[in-house]
């Protein structure tokens, strides 16, 4: 009998300290409601990016995510090497100049000095 007791007041005692509607002492604050919006906001993100990321690992794995596409109205472009060496040599020459300008400079005089 002291046993069906005090498994009854553990009872009462458990019953008395879970949570229910009217226990947050305002109308407006449910923890479920809360934490329905926390998770499934996050579930569905999970699930989009998790989608997103397969679709995009399957683009990149047949090929088809950066492959350039050749239109049929682009022309072959053929390059005129006469004129490619004779832009080298330009380039060549500016640079030796630079460097012939970059090797005669005087350093600026402190004007505080006679």
């Amino acid at each position: 009998m002291l046993e069906g007791d005090v498994m009854q007041q553990l009872k009462a005692f458990l019953n008395k300290r879970k949570a229910r509607r009217g226990s947050y002492g305002q109308e407006g604050i449910r923890p479920q409601r809360d934490w329905q919006l926390m998770l499934y906001p996050t579930a569905i993100a999970v699930v989009a990016v998790s989608t997103l990321g397969f679709y995009v690992y399957n683009l990149v794995e047949t090929g088809q995510f950066a492959a350039a596409q050749s239109s049929p109205g682009q022309k072959e472009v053929k390059i005129n090497s006469e004129l490619l060496k004779k832009q080298i040599q330009n380039l060549s020459d500016r640079a030796a100049r630079w460097d012939a300008l970059n090797q005669n400079v005087e350093p600026a005089k402190d004007p505080s000095l006679p």
